[in-house]
């Protein structure tokens, strides 16, 4: 059985015309890890949104538990990198079926990029990644979507 299957999305900004992306069809099946790709501002943070809160129910269909790890924004008290692992740390933890992780290099040094690295390999969950780290990406992925392409999975 799919963990995530998505049929004829179309993904639209408030007040936009046009559709940031359209995705016809899409199956991430257990244990599959996949990379989002592409510029800024193309919907990848949009679309893992979107599976989380499965606001376009009738075009999203989960099976599982979810677990996201969002782009480290803010202020804390921990430093960027230390907020990140913690996160990443939570999220492996709850040993989710699904785990969607936006941009989780972005803070972390060499060694905790390996770290993440080698958490990724050894997961069982189905695993998506928006990311534009050429180290990560090298590694682990079995698909690689491209939003930079007028988006039409």
């Amino acid at each position: 059985m799919f963990r995530i299957q998505v049929d004829n999305l179309k993904f639209k900004l408030p007040n936009e015309t046009d559709p940031l992306f359209v995705i016809s069809h899409l199956v991430v099946n257990p244990g599959e890890k996949l990379a989002i790709i592409g510029p800024n501002g193309t919907g990848k943070t949009s679309f893992l949104k979107a599976l989380i809160s499965k606001t376009e129910s009738s075009q999203i269909k989960i099976h599982g538990t979810i677990a996201y790890v969002a782009q480290s924004q803010g202020f804390t008290s921990e430093s960027g990198g230390e907020k990140v692992k913690r996160e990443l740390n939570e999220a492996f933890d709850q040993h989710p079926d699904i785990l969607l992780l936006d941009e989780p290099t972005a803070n972390l040094d060499q060694e905790n990029q390996n770290w993440l690295i080698n958490k990724i390999t050894h997961s069982r969950a189905s695993i998506l990644v928006v990311s534009h780290d050429q180290f990560l990406l090298a590694n682990n992925f079995s698909k690689i979507i491209d939003f930079g392409q007028k988006r039409k999975a």
